[in-house]
């Protein structure tokens, strides 16, 4: 495809037309109504996992209160690429990406490793070098090729904390409030919406 017609693309998508993707009902995170934001930046972006090219997949920005920001699949062109049109107002906003895939386990709901800060009339990517959105398996489960024996979990309310060996642990919000504890198998740490960092990585709790 031209680089023209894939322009015409992001325009459509811009506040978050979603007939060119998926039925709306196909979604599971449905886009908010765009007149509630006065700006917007575009995405072109790919989807890795385990350094393969998720071709068919929703991907989702939502902002700190679960308010989807953007939301599409990805199963546009064969290269993988997404385009996104992302809501906001003001510049700075963190901003954080979900993935739903399905394999042969079944579906899953990951986060991406990274995060967007939203930047007014910005363009996040291009068609020749996409902006790279890894899923984060340790955001729904352990990697078990990684040595790492701390297994944390996102539940509704808190996280889930297990561990092969006793370990402590150290949780942070991104405000920089920290609390310790030690791991002796496992435990509940509830805790309310929000990010966390626990051992210095970042994981999201909702309700």
């Amino acid at each position: 495809m031209k680089i023209k017609e894939k322009i015409g693309m992001i325009c459509v998508a811009i506040g978050c037309s979603l007939s060119l993707f998926a039925n709306e009902s196909e979604l599971k995170y449905k886009p908010c109504d765009p007149t509630l934001f006065q700006s917007n930046m575009t995405l072109i972006a790919q989807v890795q996992l385990k350094d393969q090219v998720l071709t068919d997949c929703q991907v989702a920005v939502l902002d700190a209160d679960d308010i989807c920001r953007a939301s599409n699949f990805s199963a546009v062109e064969d290269d993988g690429l997404v385009y996104l049109t992302v809501l906001g107002e003001g510049n700075g906003t963190e901003l954080f990406v979900r993935v739903i895939y399905t394999d042969e386990s079944g579906e899953h709901d990951a986060p991406a490793v990274e995060t967007l800060v939203f930047s007014s009339d910005a363009m996040l990517g291009s068609f020749e070098q996409p902006y790279i959105i890894t899923v984060d398996e340790k955001g729904v489960g352990i990697d078990e090729t990684t040595a790492d024996p701390l297994l944390v979990q996102c539940r509704p309310g808190g996280l889930l904390i297990q561990s092969a060996t006793p370990v402590a642990v150290q949780i942070s919000t991104l405000l920089g409030v920290t609390q310790q504890h030690w791991v002796d198998a496992h435990l509940w740490v509830p805790l309310p919406r929000g990010v966390y960092i626990v051992n210095g990585k970042k994981y999201r709790v909702t309700q």
